[in-house]
């Protein structure tokens, strides 16, 4: 008879299996948003601190995971994304929501910066790693502390383009 892999394999992350891809929400929570921000800010700045020890290549390496499990499942699949679920309220207004196709593009553009400073630590080039992880955390920072959502700008001129 069949077997089914889940009853086979119990995992954690058998859920994933089960949740439709891209399933990013409508809206999401400001507070949410500003708390993520500020987490990957301060993880680009220690891997910029660290950019010559392991740990300095682990650190985008953990970005791009829980920046592409954001992408595609949303943020409850995110390590960051439940953190700052947890501490959002209580720094910043829980009760502000934002538009949530805006942040799934900024999300895609921390995919690629996660990527790129993943891909120089890991081939070697340090200092290209650092710069690429010091834009992210600049524009992460933004987003945290002032509430500029740079990558929800490129999307707004994406869109009076005609390209979104």
């Amino acid at each position: 008879s069949p077997h089914r892999i889940d009853s086979l394999h119990p995992s954690v992350f058998l859920f994933l299996f089960k949740m439709p891809m891209f399933s990013f929400p409508k809206e999401v929570k400001k507070s949410h948003v500003r708390m993520m921000g500020c987490q990957v800010a301060a993880l680009c700045g220690a891997s910029i601190l660290m950019k010559d020890q392991a740990a300095g290549k682990y650190i985008p390496a953990f970005l791009m995971f829980d920046y592409t499990s954001r992408l595609f499942f949303g943020g409850k699949v995110s390590l960051l994304g439940n953190s700052a679920a947890a501490l959002g309220p209580v720094v910043f207004d829980p009760k502000e929501t934002e538009p949530g196709n805006p942040k799934q593009f900024a999300t895609l553009c921390g995919v690629m910066f996660s990527t790129m400073a993943t891909a120089a630590h890991f081939s070697g080039n340090t200092d290209a790693g650092a710069m690429v992880a010091g834009a992210l955390m600049c524009a992460a920072g933004m987003e945290g502390l002032f509430d500029f959502c740079l990558g929800c700008q490129f999307y707004g001129m994406g869109v009076k383009m005609g390209l979104i």
